[in-house]
């Protein structure tokens, strides 16, 4: 009996991964192109050098 579920498991994962579809996809390969889609580019560090103590 188990050997059956084991083999039904396998099976289904096989075919599940035959199936699959890109859910999402963000297109970055065109860094150049990502303001005009919308996104928004920002740095958020903080400049480097001496501090003071």
């Amino acid at each position: 009996m188990y050997k059956k579920a084991i083999t039904a498991l396998a099976l289904s994962g096989i075919f599940a991964s035959a199936h699959a579809d890109i859910l999402l996809q963000q297109n970055f390969d065109n860094v150049g192109g990502l303001t005009a889609a919308g996104w928004v580019m920002t740095n958020a560090s903080t400049p480097g050098g001496l501090t003071t103590t």
